[in-house]
Parts: structure tokens; C-alpha cells; sequence
């Protein structure tokens, strides 16, 4: 047991014990020896409490009140557990309960179990009263403080309803939109994937392209300058001489070599017009001076 919050462990710990004591049948051995047990499973700070608690004796016979005597040794084990209970709870107010009860609501980020066990928890702290009316007084704080308000007005419209009537919607309302959260996370998702927009992923190859090292490609063979690899300024680009397009690498191939071809027939021309002017020039010579001979 931890003694450093006894008031708040102890009402935890002893319905624990109890259920221990039941369950193996301590509660049939010599009511010294269940005494000698809850203490030495309570710890050695145990021993020293028990020290100082003044055990009652037991009741003696009352017959005008119908009080029936207790027995001495029966009722030690009893007894002993009322001593602990005075000691650890002296400061047990009814009131503070009932009031921490009246006002209690859910909070955002609070299930609807967990509400309801907070709320038990609270009312069985009001031992003033009976079953009955412990019952009555969750029913209504379940109804007053849930955040679920629709739900709320719509069982207050039955006014027999028990408490196990509303602790049974609120659980059946948690556990349908649970589902239906469960299934709407699972077509967005599918929707994500099947909808992502082809700019996200050109974005993505233009990010792994440049996370790659850089290789510099010097006297490109297709324009002919500086660049980096993979980014030719020619790619995909039609011959400027004659228009003519194609697509990818091959329309980069197609543009040089047109380009050449037609560099080479305009220089081609150039030679042979100054060639046939050079043979016109020497024919005219030739013909001049068989003149001056004839003559």
C-alpha cells in the first residue's frame, strides 16, 4: 500500500483485500489471524498505525433499540478495519462530495466510460446515502453532463428511464461513432493516394534530381555548351532551320544534324560558285591569247 496518499489509496486498497479474503478463504480463520494478515500485507509503516488506533469494543446488547450483542473475537477483524478507516479518512465530508458530484460535467477529452466510472467513483464517496438514491443522483448527473446535449434531451424525453438505460446509450454512442471515425480515416486515406496531383509528384522527382551530386557536361555534343547532366537546354526542341519537331532525344539528334547538313550544303555551294568562277576566268584567258596568236 502507498502510504504517502493513504486517504486517497486506502477505500482502493481495502475493497481489494477484502475480495482477497473472501476468495481464499481467510474469512473463516480466527479473526486474529485475518487481523495479523491485513496488517502484514499492508506493510511495515502498518505495524507502527496499528500502534497508535484504539480498536472499540464491541457493542454490548441493546434490546430496546433491538441492537444485538457483538462477539468479541468475531468482530475484531471488523472492528480493526474501522480503526484504519478513522484513521486514514478523518476528514471525510459527505457534503464536499455531494457537491463535487452536483457539478461535475465531462470533459473534451473524456470517453463516455470514462465519465461514467468518474462519476460512480464520486457518488459511492457520498455514504450518506442509500442505493436507491446514490442510483438516482448518477442518472442525473450522466444526463446533465455529458457533452453529447442531443442525446441528452432525447432520453430526458422518457421519464422511466434507469441509470443502466442511460449508461447503455451512452456506450452504444461512443462505440457507433468510433466506427464510423474508424471508416472515414480509411476512404480519406485511400482517397489520398488515389488523388495525388501529378505537380506533387513532378515535385518529388525534381526534389530527388536535386538531391543527387551534380555532373557538369562540358562541349555537349547536342548544343554545344556548358551544362549540368541531364539538362540540356536543346532537349526536346525542334531544328531552327527547318521546323522540323520530333519528340525527346531523337528531336535533339534530328536538330544538330539538320542544323550540319544545312551548314555544309551553304558551304558546299560557296566552293563550287567560286570554283566555276575561277574555270570561267581561266577559260577567258585561254581564249584571248589563241586570238592575239591567230591574228
Amino acid at each position: 500500500m502507498d502510504f504517502s496518499d493513504p486517504g486517497r489509496c486506502w477505500p482502493e486498497w481495502k475493497r481489494r483485500f477484502l475480495r482477497y479474503r473472501s476468495a481464499s478463504g481467510l474469512d473463516e480463520k480466527a479473526a486474529q489471524r485475518q487481523v495479523d494478515t491485513l496488517i502484514y500485507t499492508m506493510g511495515e509503516e502498518a505495524e507502527i498505525i496499528y500502534e497508535q488506533l484504539t480498536v472499540r469494543e464491541p457493542r454490548a446488547a441493546d434490546p430496546a433499540n433491538n441492537i444485538v450483542a457483538e462477539d468479541r473475537d468475531q468482530t475484531l477483524f471488523n472492528r480493526t478495519i474501522e480503526a484504519f478507516d478513522n484513521y486514514f479518512m478523518p476528514r471525510d465530508n459527505h457534503l464536499h462530495y455531494a457537491v463535487l458530484l452536483g457539478s461535475r460535467v465531462q470533459l473534451s477529452s473524456e470517453t463516455n466510460e470514462q465519465f461514467i466510472r468518474n462519476v460512480h467513483e464520486l457518488a459511492n464517496k457520498c455514504t450518506n446515502w442509500d442505493q436507491e438514491h446514490r442510483n438516482d443522483m448518477i442518472r442525473t448527473r450522466l444526463l446533465a453532463g455529458m457533452t453529447d446535449k442531443e442525446l441528452s434531451r432525447e432520453l430526458q424525453l422518457n421519464t422511466n428511464i434507469t441509470l443502466e438505460e442511460v449508461k447503455q446509450q451512452l456506450r452504444t454512442k461512443e462505440i457507433i461513432a468510433n466506427h464510423q471515425k474508424a471508416q472515414l480515416d480509411g476512404v480519406n486515406s485511400v482517397m489520398a493516394v488515389q488523388e495525388e496531383p501529378e505537380v506533387v509528384k513532378r515535385a518529388d522527382a525534381v526534389r530527388s534530381m536535386d538531391a543527387k551530386p551534380r555532373t557538369m557536361v562540358n562541349d555537349c555534343e547536342f548544343c554545344g555548351g556548358v551544362h549540368v547532366k541531364g539538362r540540356c537546354p536543346a532537349y526536346n526542341r525542334a531544328c531552327n532551320l527547318c521546323h522540323t519537331a520530333d519528340t525527346m532525344l531523337e528531336s535533339v539528334r534530328l536538330d544538330v544534324e539538320l542544323k550540319v547538313n544545312h551548314m555544309s550544303t551553304s558551304r558546299k555551294s560557296m566552293v563550287l560558285m567560286r570554283v566555276n568562277q575561277v574555270v570561267l576566268m581561266m577559260i577567258m584567258f585561254f581564249m584571248c591569247i589563241t586570238l592575239r596568236v591567230l591574228v
